[in-house]
């Protein structure tokens, strides 16, 4: 977009495309992770699916959403406080317009990564091809806010038109899961408008981020009372098995401790009987580089502990 629409010189095009990726590194991330979580709890929703089990594959879609929205949030308002420091040492100070851009990458990116979950339920009831219509309406009005944008406003004006876009295919991706039966609640709206917090940028949209995340889980406007119990027991589980594998680990880790003392005790009594014999035995030589390999290591065998024989 940059590279077509923007009323620059080539040369300067290409140095506004490197500021714009370079503003999109840790955002896709973000993305990355949520295809990831995605992909992985859509078989979960299938089962709950045919299992006739449906209102609780849409809980379950309605919590990933909000939980998404929370979690990127925070994580991104956490990443905008140690972004000038990341800019300036990591990447050298070349990349201050992308640093200035990097509040709103963000905010389209999670407002993409909302979007990986709410369209789960239009897998889940085999309407995959309705899910195409957002993406195409998303896709049309990049481009055209694009047209419009790009040579007035650069890469401002990019970021505007592709965050404008991403909130238009999510909203597109709500309404055609809420006509073929999704029941969203109440608190996918205070979810989507959660991640503009990050527009404010620096410390403001830190403490707006949580500060909204505070007043949305005290007064309900989040999670309700049932989701908020779910949480809670779900969270407890995770401390549960996290404090069962650390015990299983100290226990794998002693015996470990045991056997090696066994193994070093055997290979002792091994050596007081002399070096162990071994064979080894080559088909042909021309084959490969692994007989070669092969002879090699053996000349490098420590001769009082194995006797290789050919």
């Amino acid at each position: 977009m940059l590279k077509q629409f923007s009323a620059v010189d080539p040369l300067s095009a290409d140095a506004l495309v490197g500021q714009y990726y370079t503003s999109r590194v840790f955002p896709l991330l973000l993305m990355s992770l949520a295809f990831m979580v995605a992909s992985s709890l859509l078989p979960h929703l299938i089962k709950d699916w045919e299992a006739g089990r449906r209102d609780l594959a849409m809980q379950k879609i309605n919590r990933a959403v909000k939980l998404t929205a929370v979690g990127f949030t925070v994580g991104a308002a956490m990443l905008l406080l140690a972004a000038p420091l990341i800019f300036s040492w990591a990447f050298g100070g070349k990349y201050d317009t992308g640093l200035k851009v990097l509040p709103g990458t963000l905010v389209y990116c999670i407002w993409f990564s909302m979007l990986f979950f709410a369209n789960r339920y239009l897998l889940c009831a085999e309407n995959a091809r309705a899910g195409r219509i957002a993406f195409a309406v998303g896709l049309a009005a990049n481009l055209g806010l694009n047209y419009f944008l790009a040579p007035r406003f650069g890469l401002a004006g990019v970021v505007f038109a592709t965050g404008t876009a991403n909130a238009v295919a999510l909203a597109v991706t709500y309404g055609i899961s809420w006509r073929v039966g999704m029941q969203w609640d109440r608190g996918i709206v205070f979810a989507s408008l959660l991640p503009l917090a990050l527009c404010l940028g620096g410390w403001q949209a830190f403490v707006v981020s949580m500060l909204a995340c505070f007043v949305g889980w005290r007064g309900g406007w989040l999670f309700a009372e049932t989701e908020k119990q779910a949480l809670s027991e779900m969270l407890h589980t995770l401390v549960q098995r996290a404090r069962s594998l650390d015990e299983c680990v100290q226990r794998k880790s002693k015996g470990k401790g045991k056997m090696l003392r066994k193994k070093q005790r055997s290979l002792t009594s091994r050596l007081d009987r002399g070096p162990l014999r071994t064979m080894f035995v080559i088909s042909s030589m021309p084959v490969g580089g692994a007989e070669t390999l092969l002879l090699n290591l053996i000349r490098h065998f420590d001769r009082e502990c194995i006797t290789p024989e050919l």
